[in-house]
Order: structure tokens, then C-alpha cells, then sequence
């Protein structure tokens, strides 16, 4: 299913192409509708749509100053006006089509079909924030290879087995992963965004900087104001507020 987004001032408008393509174009779910260019800007942030329907006069302001806040867009545009003028600009910014009002069910199915074999050749060759964020993103309803992280870094993305990991450090922005076989891999990504894959695979957060795979913890030493040992040597300070969760998890898996 195509995820699409109505933007047009006038709520007669949106209704309109929302019926039209309920009716004629049934591979589109329309996820959502704005009326500003601030909201639209929102609204394609939160929804990540695979097509923007566009009008060009939004209120005092353009349709263009949405894509303007998008300058490598990963949704498709089609542009929506009662006036031919703004064609070449419309066909300069990348837009995908241009419809112009009113529409004409033909037309629409027409550039909705070319929108949607752009897409196709994008999803075989997925930008590496889009490849990453579905393959660790469970709950877009994608599902991650058994036993996987997709880790993002400079050169492309990495899939690695959860159970090769011994811990993650964060770095500011980026994350370090290091492996039980002495590797080392930079992602560049901060840890939150392998947070909730991590935590469902075994791993704890024993510090605001560390995530440990409990697996591979060798023991916790409770002196010294609290660490652990993994299986390599290299020892994790544990965070105060984090050593009675952490005591009570090795606890039960004793």
C-alpha cells in the first residue's frame, strides 16, 4: 500500500482528491491531510508519506516552501493548481507530476501510476537512513532478519549477528560496537536509535554512555562503586540508579 498525503488550504479540495482516489486509485491510503505549510511540514515528518499531493498556493504562502524544508525528499510530489505557470518551476524542483485543476480522474491515475514506478526503483535502491530505519524499526510492521541489527555507518549499512556484540559505547552523536571477536565498528548514529532492538535481544543499559548484551557478562563487582566484567576484560561502570535492576536481571537468569 502507497501512503499518501492531501495538502490544499480548502477543505472542499482536499475532501475532493481524497474521494477521487479512494474511488479510482485504491492502491493509495490517504494517511493524512494538512492545511498550512507549517502543518503539512509536520505532517510529512510524522507520517513519511511515499507521495505528497501538493498544492501550489497554500494561504499567504507556496507549496514550495514545504519542499523547501525537505531538500533531499523521500516522497514523490505531485503538484496540484489552477495555474500552468508554475509547471517549470514545479518540473526544476524534482516534483514528480503536475496536475492541474480540476482534476481529471485520468490524469490523476496517470501520475499517480508514474509516482508509483519512481517508488519502485527507490525501494530497490533505498537511501541508507530509509534501509536502516525499516530494518530497525519493528514496529513500521517491517521485521528484522533473525538474530540481526542493521548498523548504519559512513560506508553503507553493516547486518551483525546481536549475539558477535559484547557492548555498545555512545560516542555524542555516534555509537561504537564492539564484538567478541575484537572488532570494533563505528556507526554513525547515536545509541537511541538502536535502543529498543538492543533491549529486546538480551542487552541492559547499565550507564548513559554503555549498552551490555548480558551474555557476555563475565561478572558484576559491586566495589568501587559498581562494574562489570565481559568475556573480552574490559570493564562497564555501572550507573547508581541502574544496579538494582541490573543486580535483579543476573539474579534470574542465575
Amino acid at each position: 500500500m502507497i501512503k499518501a498525503i492531501i495538502v490544499d488550504d480548502e477543505e472542499l479540495n482536499r475532501e475532493f482528491l481524497s474521494n477521487l482516489i479512494h474511488t479510482y486509485c485504491p492502491e493509495i491510503k490517504v494517511a493524512g491531510m494538512a492545511s498550512s505549510v507549517n502543518d503539512a511540514i509536520l505532517a510529512i515528518s510524522q507520517m513519511t508519506p511515499d507521495i505528497v499531493f501538493l498544492d501550489v498556493e497554500i494561504l499567504d504562502d507556496s507549496g514550495f516552501s514545504v519542499l523547501e524544508a525537505f531538500p533531499e525528499p523521500d516522497f514523490e510530489t505531485i503538484f496540484i493548481t489552477a495555474h500552468a505557470d508554475y509547471a517549470i518551476k514545479a518540473i526544476r524542483m524534482n516534483a514528480s507530476d503536475y496536475l492541474l485543476k480540476p482534476i481529471k480522474v485520468a490524469e490523476l491515475k496517470a501520475a499517480i501510476a508514474r509516482a508509483s514506478k519512481r517508488i519502485g526503483r527507490k525501494t530497490s535502491g533505498l537511501t541508507r537512513d530509509r534501509q536502516f530505519e525499516i530494518m530497525n524499526n519493528p514496529r513500521q510492521g517491517h521485521i528484522l532478519p533473525a538474530g540481526k541489527i542493521a548498523i548504519s555507518t559512513k560506508d553503507g549499512i553493516t547486518f551483525a549477528n546481536l549475539d558477535e556484540i559484547l557492548y555498545c559505547q555512545a560516542d555524542r552523536s555516534y555509537c561504537e560496537f564492539i564484538f567478541t571477536s575484537g572488532k570494533k565498528m563505528m556507526a554513525s548514529k547515536p545509541m537511541k536509535e538502536y535502543e529498543d532492538v538492543l533491549e529486546g535481544a538480551g542487552f541492559f543499559r547499565a550507564h548513559k554512555s554503555y549498552m551490555v548484551n548480558l551474555n557476555h557478562v563475565s561478572r558484576y563487582i559491586k566495589k568501587e562503586g559498581g562494574y562489570i566484567e565481559m568475556d573480552n576484560g574490559d570493564q562497564i561502570e555501572v550507573a547508581t540508579r541502574k544496579k538494582k535492576s541490573l543486580w535483579d536481571l543476573l539474579e534470574k537468569s542465575q
